[in-house]
C-alpha cells in the first residue's frame, strides 16, 4: 500500500489506521505500507525500514514493539520513537530543512 491515508484529515486517518490494524489482526496477512508519516509508521509498523532519499535504499531496519498498541499514541515511548526517527532522518537527509538563524 503506497501512502493510502496521506490525503485524509488527521482523525479520519487514525480511524483508517485502526481499521487496517483490525483487518491485519483478523487475517494475519503481511502488509507492506509505504508512508512519509512518522507517527503512522510507528503506530502500524512491526518493522520500520528507513530509506535514503536517492537512490532509494534501505539504510536502517527497526523492530518496533509499539506497533498495533491502540494506547501507544499517548505513551512517552511512542513520542520518543517518533522523535528518534525524525532526528535520524534529518541527520541523514541533505534535503531536510536547515535551522534558521534568528
Amino acid at each position: 500500500m503506497d501512502e493510502p491515508f496521506s490525503s485524509l484529515d488527521a482523525l479520519t486517518r487514525e480511524e483508517m489506521q485502526d481499521l487496517l490494524l483490525n483487518i491485519w489482526k483478523e487475517t494475519h496477512l503481511t502488509i507492506v505500507l509505504i508512508t512519509h508519516n512518522i507517527e503512522e509508521a510507528v503506530f502500524l509498523g512491526q518493522k520500520i525500514f528507513v530509506m535514503s532519499a536517492s537512490p532509494g535504499t534501505i539504510i536502517k531496519e527497526i523492530d518496533n514493539s509499539l506497533a498495533g498498541d491502540y494506547s501507544a499514541r499517548g505513551k512517552m515511548e511512542f513520542l520518543e520513537m517518533c522523535n528518534s526517527l525524525r532526528l535520524g532522518l534529518r541527520g541523514r537527509d541533505e534535503h531536510a530543512p536547515k535551522k534558521l538563524n534568528p
